[in-house]
C-alpha cells in the first residue's frame, strides 16, 4: 500500500483577558509501515476572516485524500467566527478521518492498535478575536472501534468564554504529558518569567520528554487587540 499519513505533535495554546498566546512545536512524523521523522512545518496559520487555527495528531496524508488543515479553511469560509469554524468543522473532518484511520488500519495495524485506538486521534484549534475579545475553540477527536470492525469519533470540545472558569485558559494539543507535569510543579513559573519565555519552556520540556515525537524549533504566535504578530516564527511560518 503507498499510504503515507503526516502526524504533529505538541502545541500550547494561553489565552487571556486581553490576548492570546500560541506556542507550537516543528516535528512532523511520517506513518505507513513504519513511522519515521520526514520534515519540520509551522503549525500556526491564519484560515481566513481574521480566524487562526493549529493541530496536532493525523494532519494530512500525502495522497492528498485528508488534510485537516485545507478542511478547516473551507469551514471558516463558510463560518468566520471562531466558534463558528470550529462547529462547521467537526461536520467537515468526522467522515475523512475515519476513512483515513480505517485505511491506516490496514497499512500499519501495529500503530492503529497503540498509538489510535481510544486515544485523541486528531487536536486543532481555532482562534482569534470575535467582538474585540480573544476566543478559543478547541475540539478534540478520540477514534473508536466497534466490536464489528467499524470506527466512530468523539469529540471533546473547550470553547473559550463559555467553559472557562477564570479570565486565564491553557489548552494543550498533542503531546503535553511532561508540560502538564512541569506546570504542576512550577505553579508560578509565567508570573516569574513571563509569556513568551514560559512557552518556549513548555515546549522545550515536552521535546526533551519524548524527542522522538517533539522536536524544537517553537514558534509562538501572539494576538492582541491590536492584531497578531509572530514572537518567533521559523521562515516557513506564513505572513500575517
Amino acid at each position: 500500500m503507498g499510504m503515507t499519513l503526516l502526524a504533529g505533535t505538541s502545541i500550547v495554546l494561553l489565552m487571556t483577558a486581553t490576548e492570546l498566546w500560541i506556542a507550537a512545536d516543528s516535528r512532523i512524523i511520517a506513518i505507513d509501515q513504519h513511522v519515521r521523522t520526514v520534515e519540520s512545518e509551522c503549525k500556526i496559520q491564519p484560515i481566513g476572516g481574521g480566524v487562526f487555527y493549529a493541530q496536532a495528531g493525523l494532519l494530512k496524508d500525502k495522497a492528498g485524500h485528508f488534510d485537516a488543515a485545507s478542511v478547516a479553511k473551507r469551514a471558516a469560509a463558510a463560518n468566520s467566527s471562531v466558534l463558528g469554524a470550529a462547529s462547521e468543522f467537526e461536520v467537515r473532518i468526522a467522515g475523512p478521518l475515519i476513512s483515513i484511520v480505517a485505511e491506516l488500519r490496514g497499512v500499519n495495524p501495529g500503530y492503529f492498535r497503540s498509538k489510535i485506538v481510544g486515544k485523541r486521534t486528531l487536536d486543532v484549534a481555532f482562534f482569534g478575536f470575535d467582538g474585540g475579545s480573544p476566543r478559543i475553540a478547541v475540539r478534540s477527536f478520540t477514534m473508536y472501534e466497534r466490536e464489528d470492525g467499524s470506527l466512530r469519533t468523539s469529540v471533546k470540545r473547550l470553547d473559550c468564554p463559555g467553559n472557562c472558569p477564570t479570565g486565564m485558559t491553557w489548552a494543550m494539543l498533542g503531546e503535553d504529558e511532561a508540560i502538564n507535569q512541569f506546570l504542576d510543579k512550577n505553579p508560578r513559573f509565567l508570573s516569574k518569567n513571563g509569556f513568551k519565555a514560559t512557552l518556549q519552556k513548555l515546549i522545550e520540556v515536552e521535546a526533551r520528554a519524548k524527542p522522538d515525537l517533539v522536536s524544537l524549533p517553537v514558534d509562538i504566535l501572539r494576538i492582541s487587540a491590536l492584531g497578531p504578530e509572530w514572537v518567533i516564527a521559523k521562515s516557513t511560518c506564513p505572513s500575517l
